[in-house]
């Protein structure tokens, strides 16, 4: 997309394309600042280092952005859900699903490989995402989540044993997740570590 006519917005959440900014980030809740390359910068590289794809009807974006040199580069993934901005890295991976493929296959190539096996191994398994935040609902318990080994890391596995303990758990009540607004409620595993193989991590 030219930088003459990169969106001011996705959604409620603003945009903004600044020349001095060294890095994509979250300037709050409710804006992003992209980097954008000067015009000089453009003639000397012979395009521009910022490549800006609308997803959702301009709702969401994917971005990749190279530095002067075009030598490194790094995609983000952001915009609005549910009116509150957000903003993380994905693989290239996930930006090829999008650049040779469509919308559709770049948010299926989002999807970490621990959902999708879980998925697998239990169809009909609801999957949800919001933002760059993905979650399965299982088909059982906490002590019956135990039996099913694979889904967890090895030292959280060695000490699946320590659930057989009262003091091993812990009533939630808003639990704040992964510091978001979202929040959690019902008891919770307190050594419980799931397996992160997320795509959208930088």
């Amino acid at each position: 997309m030219s930088a003459d006519i990169l969106p001011t917005h996705a959604g409620p959440v603003r945009l903004i394309f600044d020349p001095t900014a060294g890095t994509a980030r979250l300037r709050d809740s409710a804006t992003i600042v992209l980097p954008l390359p000067t015009k000089s910068t453009r003639d000397r590289q012979g395009g521009n280092r910022l490549r800006f794809h609308p997803l959702m009807s301009g709702r969401q974006f994917l971005a990749r952005i190279s530095d002067d040199c075009r030598c490194h580069h790094y995609n983000v993934f952001g915009g609005c859900d549910e009116q509150i901005a957000f903003l993380t890295g994905v693989t290239d991976f996930a930006y090829a699903a999008f650049a040779f493929g469509d919308e559709r296959r770049f948010y299926e190539a989002l999807c970490p490989p621990t959902i999708k096996a879980v998925a697998a191994r239990h169809p009909g398994t609801r999957v949800i995402r919001q933002g760059d935040i993905w979650a399965a609902a299982l088909p059982y318990d906490w002590e019956e989540l135990g039996k099913d080994l694979s889904l967890f890391h090895k030292r959280t596995r060695q000490r699946m044993n320590e659930m057989r303990r009262a003091d091993s758990w812990k009533e939630a009540s808003s639990m704040k997740i992964f510091s978001t607004r979202h929040s959690l409620t019902g008891r919770t595993f307190l050594y419980a570590r799931i397996k992160s193989s997320s795509s959208t991590g930088c």
